[in-house]
């Protein structure tokens, strides 16, 4: 007897519209966290992941969207 194939379940879209906004700000969250984070490294830390004080400076310019 063969085995059962499981299908992933579809939703259709319309139903996951009101997800998109939700979606953005926990983008938007995540990308602010780590930009703060990122700020609060010490050279050291900077230096062992391979990034300056002007490359943290430029991403903390960037828009966060």
């Amino acid at each position: 007897m063969p085995a059962a194939v499981l299908q992933p379940v579809r939703i259709p879209r319309r139903r996951l519209t009101w997800l998109r906004p939700l979606a953005l700000l926990a983008t938007l969250d995540a990308r602010y966290r780590t930009r703060v984070r990122l700020e609060q490294l010490d050279d050291r830390l900077l230096q062992d992941i391979g990034v300056t004080r002007a490359d943290v400076a430029a991403e903390l310019r960037r828009p966060l969207f």
